[in-house]
């Protein structure tokens, strides 16, 4: 699978959000949400601006996009079968 060239930002990322909990809970976490987000990509779920997002430290849109990942994940876990276009709300309505 190609990864998005801005990955390991993500992921150090979330290694960043996790910085203050205990070592070994911060890798099994680290760990999952990269599982979570390289499926998320795989599924085609992640916008054009993902990464960008996720990376450019602004905690809320950070959060948010963290917060996609998580919803994504207990969709699957309840047997959801997930799709999205690339296209947001505003350009929808701009379209």
């Amino acid at each position: 699978m190609d990864h998005h060239p801005l990955r390991q930002r993500v992921i150090e990322r979330f290694a960043k959000s996790w910085s203050l909990a205990r070592p070994e809970n911060a890798t099994v976490v680290v760990d999952c949400l990269t599982d979570l987000y390289d499926r998320f990509r795989a599924e085609g779920l992640a916008d054009a601006i993902f990464e960008e997002q996720l990376t450019c430290g602004n905690d809320y849109r950070y959060t948010q996009r963290v917060g996609e990942l998580l919803l994504a994940d207990m969709l699957w876990r309840d047997g959801f079968t997930l799709e999205s276009r690339d296209v947001g709300l505003y350009k929808a309505l701009a379209s």
